[in-house]
């Protein structure tokens, strides 16, 4: 596939996903105790996007959905078909253990007090800690990050940003909300790559020969070298012509 790697690479750790661990998991925390006082700049932010044109709501909900525990299991079921397994598996985890945490802080901590605000529920729910839909989306995109190809992964972070303007303008997420649920589908998709390792990236034996072949190169052998250089992918090429 042209959009995401092959995942027959043995996984790898990085430094990177336990500081996005860290800093998710205790973002998730402080930005909870922040976040029940409701200050001005939450509401205010919020007064801005959820008194947009209720003509927008039909597209709103449609980018808003990209979030639920469904996209989960369509993603995951799209991986299953293309026997992506581990992937597959990596993006369930954290998209189901975002989905969970969201659900642990909302009985925890019960939804605003809103009373007082002239707020537009165009979801029928009054907003809650942390945002459900910003930490599924959030955490599949962690946890589909190293397998994907640069361009995707940018497009999926604009997903991420369209998913919690949805969430604002609906009323379903103040600003607070919104970024907890961020923060809480780093640690969800940061946790499982932490735990099991992330796809490397690097594309496999099969991936490079075909790329080589397409380029109208003939290749007499392809191996990997004993040679080891971090985050690179060193290979022996054999040519036809005998030449290494």
């Amino acid at each position: 596939m042209a959009w995401i790697h092959d995942a027959s690479e043995p996984g790898e750790r990085q430094p990177i996903d336990i500081v996005y661990l860290v800093v998710g998991a205790v973002g998730v925390v402080v930005l909870g105790v922040w976040g029940q006082s409701e200050t001005s700049v939450d509401l205010d932010l919020l007064r801005v996007l959820n008194s947009l044109p209720n003509a927008l709501r039909g597209p709103a909900r449609i980018v808003y959905a990209v979030g639920s525990i469904w996209t989960v299991v369509g993603i995951a079921l799209v991986l299953l078909a293309l026997r992506r397994w581990r992937i597959a598996f990596h993006v369930a985890l954290a998209g189901f253990g975002a989905w969970a945490g969201a659900l642990a802080l909302h009985h925890v901590l019960g939804p605003h007090a809103v009373s007082n605000l002239d707020l537009r529920l165009r979801t029928g729910v009054e907003p809650v800690y942390a945002s459900t839909h910003l930490a599924v989306i959030t955490a599949i995109v962690v946890a589909l990050g190293p397998a994907l190809v640069r361009p995707v992964r940018r497009i999926l972070m604009v997903v991420i940003l369209l998913v919690g303007l949805a969430a604002m303008y609906l009323g379903a997420a103040l600003p607070s909300d919104a970024i907890g649920g961020l923060l809480l589908g780093l640690a969800a998709g940061s946790a499982v790559l932490v735990g099991f390792g992330a796809s490397s990236g690097r594309p496999s034996l099969e991936e490079v020969r075909d790329a080589l072949i397409g380029l109208g190169i003939d290749l007499a052998d392809l191996s990997r070298s004993g040679e080891r250089v971090p985050r690179l992918a060193v290979l022996d090429v054999t040519l036809t012509s005998g030449e290494r």
